[in-house]
């Protein structure tokens, strides 16, 4: 059953060109963009069976360390610029934290990196930079829309 699975999954790749080739509809394009969407939602799950504990790594080592806090700050700046788009897109926050994705040069570096204290303390700068206005005008919308006061409350 499972080789049924992944043979109509290989047979839909093949499909997917043939689909832009026969025109760029917009409902086409809105079902292979979406089918990529599932693909990482898929391989996120995967992610979760394969390496359940990849984010309680050993940290004994101040190079384990960096590595961990380098890895949270590159996720932090893709949920930003995921969750800034949509808000952009949908005009809730102001037009000058719209300014497009945040891609600092460091963005690029490998896992394998090891980058010192200072430079892990200038990025997460840089990067505070940049998020924090958007959190704070997102936060103080969903606290007023939530009635909550303590809506975003950090600790």
């Amino acid at each position: 059953m499972r080789s049924l699975g992944l043979l109509a999954l290989a047979l839909s790749f093949l499909v997917i060109p043939v689909l832009a080739a026969e025109g760029d509809d917009p409902s086409t394009l809105a079902i292979e963009a979406g089918r990529l969407g599932v693909m990482m939602d898929q391989s996120t799950e995967a992610l979760k069976l394969l390496a359940p504990n990849a984010r309680d790594a050993d940290l004994d080592t101040p190079e384990a360390q960096r590595a961990h806090a380098f890895e949270e700050l590159v996720t932090a700046v893709l949920r930003y610029n995921l969750v800034a788009n949509e808000a952009c897109r949908r005009s809730l926050v102001s037009a000058k934290l719209c300014s497009g994705p945040f891609l600092p040069a460091w963005l690029k570096d490998g896992a394998g990196t090891d980058h010192d204290g200072a430079s892990l303390r200038a990025m997460i700068a840089e990067t505070s930079e940049r998020l924090m206005p958007f959190w704070s005008e997102m936060c103080e919308k969903g606290k007023k829309a939530s009635g909550d006061d303590t809506f975003c409350a950090v600790e």
